[in-house]
């Protein structure tokens, strides 16, 4: 969700102005990303038990109706019709998957946890996406990055979806993030907290 809320700046940035109308793609596609990957322990729980067949099987149907679904979408609406459509054949491929692993192989779906994260990735996105417009300098995307991911494993540690592994490896991250940013655009060092 966040990199969706400054694809505004980042798309154009990387890419050039000439790209500047993928950005509601990108958008989408990058909220889409967020919500999907939140889902994925389980799923990657579901391939670790051999169910990897009944995947096959609804990938079949689910392919059908993409495809159908770009034939209506994508003359009328072009990429954004593709990508639409992309998100409710994925979010439905998914439900039905979920499903599957609840009721016939009664895997346990931390569903709090996955909820409490992408409502938060959302809340932060939302965030960010205001911050990004009311800052009017060329650092505005990098620090806003920065600050997404500060603010968003504050967040999820608050709202109680992280444990305190989880928290430390976050803490890891944003600290080489910061490293990185810092190095990159020749930053004044900041001093570790740890």
């Amino acid at each position: 969700f966040c990199i969706a809320a400054v694809a505004h700046l980042l798309v154009p940035a990387i890419y050039g102005q000439k790209f500047a109308p993928a950005v509601s793609v990108t958008m989408v596609l990058c909220a889409l990303a967020g919500v999907i990957r939140n889902m994925e322990p389980s799923a990657q729980r579901f391939y670790a038990a051999g169910h990897a067949r009944f995947q096959c099987l609804c990938n079949i149907p689910f392919a059908i109706l993409l495809c159908l679904g770009c034939i209506i979408l994508v003359p009328t609406h072009g990429a954004l019709g593709a990508v639409w459509i992309r998100c409710g054949v994925q979010f439905a491929m998914h439900f039905v998957v979920y499903l599957y692993i609840i009721k016939h192989l009664k895997f346990d779906f931390p569903i709090k946890s996955v909820m409490i994260s992408i409502c938060a990735s959302a809340f932060v996105g939302s965030l960010i996406f205001l911050l990004a417009n009311a800052i009017e300098s060329p650092w505005a995307t990098p620090l806003v990055i920065i600050f997404s991911m500060l603010l968003y494993g504050f967040v999820v540690s608050k709202w109680g979806a992280l444990t305190r592994d989880d928290r430390l490896a976050l803490q890891r991250v944003s600290h080489a993030a910061v490293r990185a940013l810092t190095t990159r655009f020749k930053l004044p060092q900041v001093a570790s907290t740890r």
